[in-house]
């Protein structure tokens, strides 16, 4: 029969023998300072990690839930609450992006970022669009009743009254017409200052989104 010696039986490492003590308490202090120098070479590491960490609240956000609370507040987003709250994540998109380099080279370790950059950034962007896009969408809707109201305006100006009293409702309405002008124009101008809002965002509203060339239909 072949008896197979283990290192274990050869080597009682760790065991009561006396003979091997030395050895055994040698194998320790190496273990603990191999634990340790380990443990100092990831320190930097985790402090790069440590770095994104900071970041970590933006990738439980959900996009649309945001901005619907962001516009349900109370009392609701001027435009100037509204710029704040893009600059806030587009802020953020680029203090994530410049956090660390893309690769950071420590002692024995090389630490790959691109992953946690890759997912922060792209979450906070995602909340960035959700705003910018509500705002171009709250825009699109204020054109809309704004070319309404002009489109009624014209439609009660190009009525031919029959009757006499009608012409003098009509007269009544055409004195009213100039200040109806103005207050519409205001609309518009507006609706311009909001869209150019997202202007230093480097948002592209889409064509039937974008309102620059509303103006009133009475001028020529």
């Amino acid at each position: 029969e072949i008896y197979t010696l283990s290192l274990h039986d050869a080597l009682p490492i760790s065991g009561s023998d006396p003979h091997s003590a030395d050895l055994d308490a040698a194998l320790r202090d190496l273990q603990d300072l191999v634990a340790a120098k380990v443990a100092a070479v990831m320190a930097a590491p985790e402090a790069v990690a440590a770095q994104y960490r900071q970041y970590g609240w933006v990738v439980t956000l959900d996009e649309v839930a945001h901005v619907d609370a962001f516009i349900a507040a109370d009392p609701p987003p001027d435009l100037a609450a509204f710029v704040g709250e893009i600059s806030k994540f587009d802020d953020l998109v680029d203090a994530i992006e410049k956090e660390t380099f893309d690769a950071e080279l420590c002692v024995l370790a090389l630490t790959d970022c691109t992953s946690a950059k890759a997912v922060l950034a792209s979450k906070a962007r995602l909340v960035r669009t959700a705003l910018l896009q509500r705002l171009a969408d709250e825009c699109r809707e204020a054109s809309g009743l704004v070319a309404a109201k002009y489109d009624t305006l014209i439609a009660r100006i190009a009525t031919d009254p029959p009757e006499e009293q009608e012409l003098k409702a009509m007269r009544e309405y055409l004195e009213q017409v100039p200040d109806l002008v103005l207050k519409y124009s205001e609309d518009v101008a507006e609706i311009h200052q909001r869209l150019e809002a997202t202007e230093g965002f480097c948002y592209h509203v889409r064509s039937e989104e974008h309102t620059s060339e509303l103006q009133s239909p009475l001028q020529s």
